[in-house]
């Protein structure tokens, strides 16, 4: 597994994009609205797991929500 950091403010203007509430977001990835909001600021970082499933319910790839090297799982989604 290689490191990568998420890139909250990309998330948020991807969120947002879709018409998202952070409560509607936080929702459809099964965490807590003010989790979101921790992940959004950079205060927080998820596992590898929910930010492959942030990307998928932002319809983006892993890479474009994050910084730094991408995952080897993530290379198949």
């Amino acid at each position: 597994m290689k490191h990568y950091d998420l890139d909250g403010q990309a998330v948020a203007r991807l969120r947002e994009a879709k018409g998202l509430s952070q409560v509607d977001f936080a929702d459809r990835c099964d965490v807590n609205p003010s989790y979101v909001s921790l992940l959004e600021s950079g205060t927080r970082q998820p596992s590898s797991k929910l930010a492959l499933k942030i990307a998928k319910v932002l319809g983006v790839k892993f890479a474009d929500i994050t910084t730094g090297k991408e995952l080897e799982s993530a290379k198949a989604s």
